[in-house]
């Protein structure tokens, strides 16, 4: 088996005609972000935080990181802290629904600016042409953006419809360790009257009593942000919050 690893690195300088050395190219609003600037006051960004406010206080700690520090090593922190004190439930919540919005636009933006012509392209046509007869390619990525599975799609005519597409192909399997901007959970255990509320405001009832209600691991394929409804049960973003301890 064929063990491919990428990182956000791969998403942020995913376009050879976008070379972020270039000063024209690497201040872009929608270039998708390194773990470092997933909180920049770019203005898509802010527009899509303001959206969540509750996570607004914590805003400026991962906007400063002490030096010597990181984005991941400041949630981590304001994760421990929600043990006794509640309210970080909320924030970060808060934070995973402001990562699945703004992450999502930002890929959708980015791969019509270049018009679907990306170094994953290239990087699948690559492998497809190097691997030997039958042997398995397993990809792994820390990123929570599509642009790999467009470039399997178009290159393998894979389409992704369910969760065990990542998995069922014979030729390749894609891991995302970090969960996905088109990936949600089911909760069964809270369920706001849904039949009156559109999918923003079920994002705000799910995010205030967050540390009370239980995320099943039944999770769906979505097209949509905030995730709607399925099977009359709400929706929760199935994203990591990035941390440095990577259990």
């Amino acid at each position: 088996m064929l063990l491919v690893v990428l990182g956000a690195g791969a998403s942020y300088d995913s376009a050879s005609s976008r070379d972020p050395l270039n000063p024209d190219y690497s201040q872009m609003d929608h270039r998708p972000p390194l773990a470092a600037q997933l909180f920049s006051d770019r203005s898509s960004f802010v527009a899509v935080m303001a959206k969540y406010s509750q996570c607004l206080p914590i805003i400026p700690r991962l906007q400063r990181v002490a030096p010597g520090g990181s984005v991941e090593g400041e949630l981590q922190r304001l994760q421990a802290e929600a043990t006794e004190y509640p309210v970080r439930h909320q924030q970060l919540s808060a934070v995973r629904y402001y990562l699945q919005e703004m992450l999502w636009d930002c890929t959708r933006v980015w791969i019509n600016s270049v018009h679907r012509i990306t170094n994953f392209m290239t990087l699948v046509d690559d492998i497809s042409r190097w691997k030997k007869p039958g042997e398995m390619v397993c990809f792994v990525t820390f990123n929570y953006d599509t642009m790999l599975e467009e470039a399997l799609s178009h290159h393998m005519d894979v389409q992704f419809t369910q969760i065990s597409s990542y998995i069922s192909n014979n030729d390749f399997v894609l891991i995302k360790l970090h969960g996905s901007i088109n990936w949600a959970r089911e909760v069964r255990t809270y369920r706001p009257d849904i039949g009156r509320l559109d999918r923003r405001s079920i994002a705000q009832e799910l995010i205030r009593p967050t540390a009370d209600i239980r995320i099943t691991k039944y999770y769906t394929l979505i097209g949509e942000y905030p995730p709607a409804a399925r099977n009359n049960f709400p929706l929760f973003p199935a994203l990591a919050i990035p941390v440095e301890t990577k259990l």
